[in-house]
């Protein structure tokens, strides 16, 4: 009976220690699904170095691990900057099997200059200009006036001016005579 004991225990050991190893196995996977590998790099695979005003273009940036793998299942944010007027659609995108997310980019009509999109996973940015050309633009000064002065504007012009030339007139020999007395 004791030769049955200590071949039960060793049994019951080998067996937790197996159901163990399993178990921590399906742990560890677990946690590797849970979390994708940090990203060690980025770059652009594909884009627009210019985009016209009203007009639009997809980015796709992609994420490797320091190993050179794709870092799938991680988030990628996409910011904008730098012009009034330019969006990017989605703002946050899941990177596929290859590492790879994308963004649209959108400018309004009245958007020019150059800006920046930045893609960024786990630590890793990847920056990219694009150039908005401004487009020329004819502008009209309004009218002030449909017509020039009438008659009567010209008569008050007249005899504004003729009324300050006799009130200067009248000053100026008030002063000859005080100054001949």
């Amino acid at each position: 009976m004791a030769a049955d004991r200590g071949s039960h225990g060793r049994l019951v050991r080998v067996l937790g220690s197996v159901v163990g190893a399993a178990a921590l196995g399906i742990l560890t996977a677990s946690v590797a699904l849970a979390y994708p590998a940090p990203a060690a790099s980025g770059s652009l695979v594909s884009g627009c170095s210019s985009v016209n005003e009203g007009s639009s273009c997809v980015y796709t940036d992609q994420f490797l691990t320091a190993s050179g793998g794709a870092v799938s299942g991680a988030t990628a944010t996409f910011v904008v900057g730098g012009v009034l007027g330019i969006s990017v659609n989605p703002t946050s995108a899941t990177t596929n099997s290859s590492g790879q997310a994308s963004t649209t980019l959108s400018t309004a009509t009245s958007a020019c200059g150059t800006a920046t999109i930045t893609a960024s996973v786990t630590g890793v940015t990847v920056t990219t200009s694009v150039t908005v050309p401004c487009s020329a633009v004819t502008t009209s000064l309004p009218a002030t006036a449909t017509a020039p002065p009438g008659p009567a504007a010209w008569l008050y012009a007249i005899f504004g001016i003729a009324a300050i030339v006799v009130v200067a007139g009248a000053v100026a020999l008030r002063r000859t005579r005080q100054s001949v007395v």
